[in-house]
């Protein structure tokens, strides 16, 4: 199982002030399948078996979904190859608890060749 601790900023409509929004999730990752979560609800959106090409097909058209993850450390993001949206991954050199939600973000999308580990 895997608690997954997710602080979103998110805009009200109206209010450009930004607010922050802790979920946590308590996930149970099934073998041999992608979990697709959407972080803003902190709710699971589906579970699709690594073999079903057309059901991830499907999700990659949509946005209402912000990560994927996989039991064996796999996390993909609503981005690039592997989603319609325009999500990324940025990396830092201190822990979650130091990161400033509204730093600057050099975003890096799925490529063909990188999942993230």
């Amino acid at each position: 199982m895997l608690c997954l601790a997710i602080a979103i900023a998110a805009c009200s409509d109206g209010d450009s002030a930004r607010r922050l929004t802790e979920h946590e999730l308590d996930l149970e990752l099934t073998d041999g399948a992608w979990t697709y979560v959407a972080l803003e609800t902190g709710s699971v959106v589906a579970t699709v078996d690594f073999a079903d090409a057309e059901t991830q097909a499907e999700l990659a058209q949509r946005t209402d979904w912000d990560v994927a993850l996989a039991p064996d450390g796999l996390i993909r993001t609503n981005s690039g190859k592997s989603g319609s949206g325009a999500g990324g991954v940025a990396t830092a050199n201190s822990d979650y608890e130091s990161t400033d939600p509204a730093m600057p973000a050099g975003l890096q999308t799925d490529t063909l060749m990188m999942e993230i580990y």
